[in-house]
């Protein structure tokens, strides 16, 4: 779908009306697809992560081996309890879960683009995090889609609230993104975040670990994200990829830069955009402090969720060339690059 996507593109034809009403069903019925191949995959931690251990704790829900009051991530446990105790099967839990990851991302494309949105829910779909935050990290990717949700209601505070609160007790780790969504609505100048953001490369730097640890000591990281930073040493001799990742740093960089590129040089000061690439940038810095830690890739995945949005959302707000069309193409192919390295050429060496 890349593929013909990119050929349309370049023939011109990308833009077209005609075109646009035809891909406006076509979005609707890849995301059902996604949703019933996703949802139904078969429960095997090897292929897909931590859906057996989802799967797990389901069973023992079942056989009432597990009490529990659903603690501070209520909406996720509450749903997770009351499907096992209403004797659905944990295939009908993960196509209900998939249900809402892939719907909240249609939903926020749908509402920022119009009949615009198949390019944009594609460049999405297109990520090589979108199948792993819906397989692996499923309460995360729950969460932060629920963000993007909220994203899209800019205008209609009262939702963007309640998709906020429906995200943080999903998972407590989305209160970093809630926080930046804060911030970045009173503080809006981009170049405050990009400084902030290239301060905190040179931090993680020379100080390494030192910053991660003052977010323990101050109590910023709940205790989900404070195991996280706490077991570095703990995880290193198995987790091979610890360290400062200049090529997950580069992978980040991509919004940041052609963000830049878009609001200085070429004046494009659309508020909704200038709000969701500050949080891009705030969500991103922190993950850049703490880029050491073990599993620091779910710090990442909170800002990567954003990505294709910061990424896309300039070439269907304005008209920057003439050959936009063949401009999106070429964005289309830089954006799908990492996700080709990482999934075929990375992942296919190291199956060898």
């Amino acid at each position: 779908m890349v593929l013909v996507t990119v050929v349309q593109g370049y023939a011109g034809v990308l833009l077209n009306r005609t075109l646009i009403k035809i891909q406006v069903p076509w979005g609707i019925l890849i995301s059902i697809i996604l949703i019933l191949y996703i949802g139904l995959r078969p429960i095997s931690g090897y292929y897909f992560g931590d859906t057996s251990n989802y799967a797990l704790s389901y069973d023992r829900i079942q056989m009432g081996l597990t009490d529990s009051d659903g603690g501070t991530e209520w909406v996720f446990n509450g749903l997770m309890w009351w499907f096992a105790n209403n004797d659905f099967s944990v295939h009908i839990f993960f196509l209900f879960c998939t249900s809402l990851y892939i719907g909240f991302y249609w939903l926020c494309t749908r509402r920022l683009f119009g009949q615009f949105y198949f390019v944009p829910l594609l460049v999405s779909m297109s990520m090589f995090i979108f199948f792993t935050n819906t397989v692996n990290a499923i309460r995360t990717g729950i969460a932060i889609s629920a963000l993007l949700g909220a994203m899209s209601y800019k205008k209609n505070l009262l939702v963007v609230i309640f998709l906020c609160a429906f995200s943080y007790f999903t998972h407590n780790s989305a209160i970093l993104v809630i926080i930046s969504g804060i911030l970045a609505w009173f503080i809006k100048n981009p170049k405050y975040y990009i400084l902030a953001w290239l301060l905190s490369i040179i931090a993680s730097l020379t100080v390494g670990n030192a910053v991660a640890n003052l977010f323990l000591a101050l109590g910023i990281a709940d205790d989900r994200l404070a195991s996280y930073l706490d077991t570095a040493d703990q995880y290193a001799s198995s987790f091979s990829k610890t360290g400062f990742r200049w090529d997950f740093l580069l992978f980040s960089s991509m919004p940041i830069i052609l963000g830049a590129y878009f609001i200085f040089k070429r004046n494009f000061k659309d508020p909704t955009y200038i709000w969701i690439y500050n949080i891009y940038v705030i969500s991103n810095s922190f993950w850049v402090i703490v880029i050491r830690a073990a599993f620091s890739n779910r710090f990442a995945m909170l800002s990567w969720i954003i990505m294709p949005i910061v990424l896309i959302y300039p070439f269907y707000k304005k008209r920057f060339w003439a050959n936009q069309s063949q401009m999106i193409s070429h964005a289309l192919i830089l954006f799908y690059i990492y996700t080709f390295y990482t999934n075929v050429i990375y992942g296919g060496f190291k199956l060898f």
